[in-house]
């Protein structure tokens, strides 16, 4: 992993509130610029749109819709996990190339979730 890679999961796992909620701009640097968030059918159910696309679209729904988001390892990598009273209900899986996130997978599917390797990083 890349010395500003590593800065940058540093930070996330540290102050996650400032890297997804507070800090639009920042988002939008970790973010390809033709990025997609794509919802299984449990997360649409949960009132989240299907697919989103564009850096600037999926950074307003991360500051909007997805406060109280961790960050977490998901089958080794980083990515994020809302777990409302330590319970996962929605994995962020992220798929990352030249350290931008080019799209971001959400789980919310409990028998999906369940085969997840799933380390919250930020224990409460």
């Amino acid at each position: 992993m890349s010395g500003a890679r590593q800065a940058r999961c540093h930070a996330f796992a540290q102050d996650p509130a400032t890297c997804l909620v507070d800090t639009f701009r920042r988002l939008l640097v970790l973010l390809d610029p033709d990025v997609i968030v794509r919802a299984d059918r449990a997360a649409v159910q949960m009132g989240t749109a299907d697919e989103v696309h564009g850096a600037a679209v999926v950074a307003d729904a991360f500051v909007r819709r997805f406060r109280g988001v961790r960050p977490a390892l998901i089958n080794g990598a980083l990515g994020a996990v809302w777990a409302p009273r330590e319970r996962p209900c929605v994995a962020f899986v992220f798929t990352v190339a030249q350290e931008r996130i080019t799209s971001v997978e959400l789980l919310a599917d409990p028998e999906q979730l369940q085969k997840l390797g799933l380390e919250i990083l930020d224990p409460r």
